[in-house]
């Protein structure tokens, strides 16, 4: 007969009396040395620290924000006046009526206020906002104060007849390497080894230096026109060509600097890419629309406007390097909506460096789509690494 080599009922009820037993053994155990009570203890000392710390950090920030805002308050008081809602252009400057003009623009004393601070307040530069809207048109204003520069949101009233001060915010300030100069050849010749202009230190050991001139030309668009439903290649070529600017502008910087010795990137003043995704939607074209049906093929057609030239335009003026021999593109689109048409515009920087923008297409009130070739130089910046410029 075969032996039963199983465990037996006996067997198995003694097992579980054993583990009950040994479990009883450790709960009194851990009971009696309080090892519950330490490791809450440690838990709650944990959350008393993170409390602390986030106390202290905050106070910290607090400091800091106070300090911040004392060192500028003379500033933000002259800007935007003494309860900061801002200001009239003509109680601060020479403004008459075209902001843009900063040739003659000068700040002045405000007998009203008792500081003056107008001696250290300059103009860098003027810039347009992503979309100019004629019922609510605001530009932005670049100014140095001492060593930083700073925003100035500007709308304007009374068909440009008043212009008042929205609010300021601080868009720049120097660090490590920006504003010394780099000897540098696109093309890898001695002909061509220029000084460039560190215009970024990216604090990594790489800095961005932008040429001292333009170089070479892009065309963009091409000119056409119709007032009809049918398709035009020069109007599509162009709408195209707007949408893709950013790209457009970057590769060609790309294709003339041919010297990419100790070089990471290469791209154009203006933006390193392009990260705008939505098309513009005018009010006015959807009315327009209602005569001339056609329009409505156009409505959402183009990109909507950005600021990408800020960083770079606003650095370059900061350093007194944005005039150039001949007018260049900037990579950057600029949206103008007023009454009678509605203009997408590639940004371009004049050869006495003030901002501008080249129409590229658009559409007017009375049924009429158009689109204008253009050819302009282009600068590139080039970001190398460079010895110590994370210091």
């Amino acid at each position: 007969m075969k032996k039963n080599e199983g465990i037996t009922l006996i067997a198995l009820i003694i097992t579980i009396i054993i583990l009950i037993i040994l479990t009883v053994v450790t709960i009194n155990n851990v009971i009696g040395t309080d090892l519950i009570g330490f490791a809450t203890k440690a838990v709650e000392n944990y959350t008393d620290a993170e409390k602390e710390e986030e106390s202290l950090m905050n106070d910290i920030m607090d400091i800091g924000k106070g300090l911040n805002e004392t060192e500028d308050e003379d500033l933000y008081r002259y800007i935007l006046g003494e309860e900061k809602k801002g200001r009239d252009m003509s109680e601060i400057s020479n403004y008459t009526k075209n902001i843009a003009d900063i040739s003659t623009l000068k700040f002045q004393p405000d007998e009203k206020m008792e500081i003056d601070i107008s001696s250290k307040v300059s103009v860098l530069t003027t810039g347009v906002a992503e979309i100019y809207i004629e019922e609510t048109p605001i530009m932005n204003m670049y100014i140095k104060y001492e060593n930083k520069a700073y925003r100035v949101k500007i709308k304007t009233e009374n068909s440009g007849n008043k212009m008042l001060t929205t609010s300021l915010t601080k868009v720049y300030e120097p660090r490590g390497k920006e504003g010394e100069k780099v000897q540098y050849s696109y093309d890898g010749t001695d002909t061509n080894k220029k000084q460039w202009t560190i215009i970024k230190d990216n604090q990594n050991g790489t800095v961005d230096i932008v040429s001292p001139d333009t170089l070479d030309e892009l065309t963009l668009g091409e000119t056409g026109s119709t007032s009809s439903a049918e398709q035009n290649e020069q109007i599509n070529k162009t709408i195209n060509d707007y949408n893709n600017a950013i790209e457009e502008i970057n590769k060609k910087c790309n294709e003339i600097v041919t010297n990419k010795t100790n070089v990471t990137k290469v791209r154009s003043v203006g933006a390193e890419k392009d990260n705008t995704s939505s098309y513009y939607t005018s009010d006015r074209i959807t009315e327009w629309a209602t005569t001339y049906t056609y329009l409505s093929n156009y409505n959402g057609k183009g990109k909507t406007g950005d600021t990408y030239y800020e960083d770079d335009l606003l650095r370059m003026c900061y350093y007194g390097v944005q005039s150039t021999n001949t007018p260049y593109w900037l990579s950057s689109r600029y949206v103008h909506d007023i009454s009678k048409e509605v203009i997408f515009n590639v940004g371009y920087v004049n050869k006495d460096g003030m901002l501008y923008e080249y129409y590229k297409w658009g559409i007017d009130s009375v049924g009429g789509v158009y689109s204008l070739a253009t050819s302009l130089g282009v600068r590139p910046v080039v970001t190398i690494n460079y010895p110590n410029s994370d210091e």
